[in-house]
């Protein structure tokens, strides 16, 4: 991470981006390229690690990239803001709080 003064680590944090976020963005290797899914999710906690569950089909292109490339990484969101930047467009911006992981 660039920014270590903002990188999340208390699970106090985490939980309200996990409450907050409504969307999970699953990415995954198809291949030789990237493919992402944005999918509903679910969490619970085991001895401190979290644990998501994700909606889908029992079948299709997701399953198929996994049994061949099983590594994924996800990123949630929540809290988008809008930054104004008045006259000057190189001052606008977005604020957010994000929870990003592999397995």
């Amino acid at each position: 991470m660039h920014r270590k003064d903002r990188e999340v680590t208390e699970l106090a944090q985490i939980e309200e981006i996990l409450e907050k976020g409504k969307v999970v963005h699953l990415g995954m290797i198809d291949g030789n390229f990237p493919y992402i899914v944005p999918l509903n999710y679910g969490y619970q906690w085991q001895n401190e690690q979290l644990i998501l569950f994700m909606h889908g089909a029992k079948a299709g292109r997701k399953f198929d990239v996994i049994a061949h490339n099983p590594n994924v990484f996800i990123e949630i969101i929540a809290d988008v803001e809008a930054i104004d930047g008045g006259d000057n467009p190189c001052k606008y911006s977005t604020a957010f709080g994000s929870l990003m992981g592999e397995g």
